[in-house]
């Protein structure tokens, strides 16, 4: 099929308490049920977002008196965190370049070189 498919991985699948900060299982389960996609010459972009890993660091730094940007520059890494350990459980799979929010105003064409390029562009106001 050759298709290039972009997908939003809500935080709230990856990142979803105290308790679970990376729900390694949820992205087992997303990563089995992409594989057999990938020997059809399907490529996938996953843009991950930060969950309640974000949303606690951010009321963490809200608490401590950190302005609105500097709340959402600590939610962005929660993103961050969240991606590269997508990027971990989808191992050789997976691009070793995972582009960044900072990264966005430079980057003119992303090529997906493996089965899944990671993205760490998920949702910055909670």
């Amino acid at each position: 099929m050759n298709r290039k498919i972009v997908i939003k991985v809500g935080g709230s699948i990856l990142s979803t308490s105290d308790s679970n900060l990376f729900d390694v299982e949820n992205a087992k389960k997303i990563k089995e049920i992409l594989e057999p996609f990938f020997l059809l010459g399907d490529k996938f972009v996953l843009c991950s977002g930060g969950g309640y890993l974000s949303r606690k660091y951010q009321k963490i730094a809200a608490e401590a008196g950190a302005d609105i940007k500097k709340q959402h520059f600590v939610g962005i890494a929660g993103i961050n965190l969240n991606a590269e350990m997508l990027s971990t459980i989808f191992g050789k799979h997976a691009d070793s370049f995972i582009p960044r929010y900072e990264n966005f105003d430079t980057i003119n064409n992303l090529e997906v070189k493996n089965n899944v390029l990671i993205s760490a562009a998920g949702s910055l106001v909670h």
